[in-house]
């Protein structure tokens, strides 16, 4: 009986053992669970390309050179040659910190480009490939994973959360004989890599764009570099004649009190020295404290754009950079609608500026200053966007030079007419040349309404404010049904999986740049202006309490908006329809109304105690260098952050050490663009526009006193008198 319970003992306890066995295996993280909503392969991704790193090996459909090729290379890598050597750690297989976010393996760009052989050289390539599971699990996103979970579940998780880089898309180098064509390394790797990861229930895609191909062999310049080449040349030659003319002549007494003529203002145009003297010489009309506002703008521009070009490139640690970009989702506001600034300081210009040109010239202050506006912004604009066209991509190299460089050079190719006419925010706007073009032709656009408003108020002011109020509401309504039948957000969230395309993004061509989501800042720039002149003409001036109550009321209203209606964009939060549209609708008016409010009192009460410490004179000649900078400073990090032969170790210090390197740069490259290019730009558009107006003047008065004969005439006819 003892021996029968003893018996039943060990049979039950044997049982149970075989039975945790089982359940242990079966949640291991080394088998396969299809059924469940996690999936888990066998090995992990690094593995499987260890383990194809050393099957690699040619295809057998490759050309006769190319196989021919890479058999010599392999037979020197068996005997440890130096240069096979050199090849061998040029490639970089993707193998560590895959999990942490790293999807870059950039290899050794110039030890490959520089390998020579006496058949071939060495070809630096790199490939992207994606990996996918069999069956898309129904996973919740979250921002920040549980250490206990399956790997895979998690990799599912971050794969919906934009701020998080894609674990799933990879690339890195590969240096092959350069008689191997990019398709003969993509088939070679897909019958390498597919094998091995079918066995582990996933599926890969590879591919190898040609542009991400390099040698080291002679680049065939086409002729349109040679062109540009020359007309600097003829440019430079140019100012230096005109600037030596000048000097020379204005030495000489007799010639510099005489009346100066055409001939003589276009040699002036293009002088450095007089340019230089207008850049700093500053006038009782000049306002600093409009230009020390453009100038911080100007600065927290250059920041958001230093952020995303940082977003969109390669990191050496990309966990850490993912965690502050967590944090600065909070303050993207300040980033994105730092913008709104310049159109309200543009609103505002527009009117206070424009008003008593209006009354003097009648319609023909709307012609010309269009006209004016449109050749300053567009001229520098222009002869940029050729030179990213035609010059850029030859200036430098690098293993993502020409994949970024290229795609910016074609899309300005593509849309240099949209943006030369001012209309790139509208016709072919997911071609944007630059982060800063879209600014133009919204400015430009912006800036005719308010000219057209001008006059219209000049004619008949109860009818004017009528339409500026109506304008204001119509572009407030369009916003907010815009935002609400499209599930857009008021700003695009600096993600990870949108910076890197902003172009290309929905929200971004069909609503941030779009002229009728800025008449919010606008017009609240225009109002202010209309209340300002009303003030002066009144000689109303408030006292220093009264304005700072306006200013205080003014930022808690901000502050109320900007608090009480947060953008939901993250995906683990619920998008609330309602609240988005309202936001997207009002948040930049208010958000530009303390600032315009500051100016309004500075143009009607003075400077007063506080704002009279911040006039200084040099913020008149740095704030006519602004919109150089605002300009030339995205080509500048354009050129920086393309031609990087590896990863960027992202710390807050080195983006800040980059960001004041940034606004140096940008300043000294501003400052001789300005004297070269934007100021004899301006001083010939001024000289064209006066002649054409001059002469419509002579036809208007010939006109006139050809009408006074014919009337003299035909009373002398009937024997009446004029006298």
């Amino acid at each position: 009986m003892v021996q029968r319970r003893y018996f039943l003992f060990c049979l039950i306890f044997a049982f149970s053992q075989l039975s945790y066995g089982y359940e242990f295996n079966n949640n291991s993280s080394y088998d396969i669970n299809i059924n469940g909503d996690d999936f888990s392969a066998k090995v992990w991704i690094s593995q499987l390309f260890l383990e194809g790193q050393k099957n690699f090996d040619m295809d057998a459909n490759v050309s006769v050179a190319c196989k021919r090729d890479f058999e010599f290379y392999k037979l020197n890598l068996r005997n440890s040659t130096v240069w096979a050597i050199r090849m061998l750690e040029s490639s970089q297989w993707p193998s560590v910190g895959i999990y942490a976010g790293m999807t870059h393996y950039m290899g050794n760009f110039e030890e490959c480009v520089m390998i020579s052989r006496s058949t071939f050289s060495g070809k630096y390539c790199l490939v992207n490939a994606a990996y996918e599971f069999p069956f898309q699990p129904d996973v919740k996103p979250v921002e920040f994973a549980d250490d206990n979970d399956s790997v895979w579940k998690v990799i599912q998780q971050y794969q919906r959360i934009p701020w998080r880089e894609n674990r799933r898309n990879l690339t890195w180098a590969m240096c092959i004989p350069d008689s191997c064509q990019q398709w003969d390394l993509e088939n070679s790797l897909r019958r390498t890599l597919r094998p091995l990861f079918r066995e582990n229930e996933l599926n890969i895609s590879i591919n190898v764009d040609p542009i991400l191909c390099s040698t080291s062999k002679h680049k065939q310049y086409p002729l349109e570099l040679y062109l540009c080449c020359l007309f600097m040349m003829i440019l430079i030659t140019i100012l230096i004649f005109c600037t030596v003319f000048d000097v020379i002549k204005c030495k000489n007494n007799k010639y510099s009190h005489r009346k100066k003529n055409v001939r003589r203002q276009i040699y002036e145009s293009f002088s450095i020295v007089r340019n230089l003297k207008k850049l700093i010489q500053v006038s009782s009309s000049d306002s600093p404290i409009l230009y020390l506002i453009k100038i911080i703008v100007t600065c927290l521009v250059i920041f958001g754009h230093r952020i995303i070009y940082t977003i969109s490139f390669p990191k050496h640690n990309p966990e850490h950079f993912e965690n502050i970009l967590y944090q600065l989702e909070k303050f993207s506001d300040f980033i994105f609608y730092s913008l709104d600034y310049f159109f309200m300081i543009s609103g505002f210009i527009v009117f206070y500026f424009g008003i008593s040109k209006a009354r003097d010239k009648g319609y023909t202050f709307i012609f010309e200053n269009i006209l004016l506006r449109w050749v300053r912004m567009i001229g520098l604009f222009a002869f940029l966007m050729l030179f990213l066209i035609y010059v850029m991509p030859y200036i430098a190299d690098g293993p993502l030079w020409k994949y970024r460089i290229q795609e910016i050079s074609d899309n300005c190719y593509s849309s240099f007419w949209a943006n030369f006419f001012a209309v790139g925010n509208i016709i072919k706007a997911d071609k944007q040349c630059l982060y800063t073009n879209w600014y133009i032709s919204t400015d430009i656009q912006l800036f005719v309404i308010g000219c057209i408003l001008t006059m219209v108020f000049v004619k008949n002011e109860i009818l004017g404010l009528c339409c500026v109020i109506i304008t204001l509401l119509l572009g407030i309504i369009v916003s907010f049904v815009v935002s609400y039948e499209n599930y857009f957000h008021p700003v695009i969230s600096n993600y990870i999986s949108i910076m890197a395309r902003l172009w290309l993004h929905k929200e971004y061509t069909e609503f941030y740049i779009l002229p009728f989501l800025r008449f919010g800042s606008f017009f609240t720039g225009f109002a202010a202006a209309i209340f300002t002149k009303k003030l002066q003409e009144k000689k109303i001036r408030f006292s220093d309490k009264f304005n700072l109550v306006l200013i205080v009321v003014s930022f808690v209203s901000k502050i109320i908006i900007l608090l009480c209606f947060p953008q939901t964009t993250s995906p683990v939060n619920e998008y609330t329809r309602l609240n988005n549209a309202f936001y997207s609708a009002i948040s930049r008016l208010f958000f530009v109304l303390p600032e315009a409010m500051i100016i309004c009192i500075y143009f009607t009460s003075g400077s007063g105690k506080i704002i009279k410490y911040l006039e200084f004179k040099i913020f008149v000649p740095i704030g006519r260098l602004l919109y150089c900078i605002f300009l030339v400073h995205p080509v500048l990090q354009l050129y920086e952050m393309s031609s990087f032969y590896d990863f960027v170790t992202f710390s807050m210090f080195h983006v800040s050490l980059v960001y004041m390197s940034d606004i140096i740069i940008s300043f000294i490259t501003a400052f001789f663009l300005y004297l070269t290019i934007e100021a004899p730009i301006a001083n010939l558009s001024r000289i064209a526009v006066s002649q054409m107006i001059k002469k419509t003047d002579k036809v208007e008065n010939n006109d006139t006193n050809v009408n006074k004969t014919n009337k003299s005439n035909a009373l002398t006819v009937t024997g009446v008198s004029v006298d």
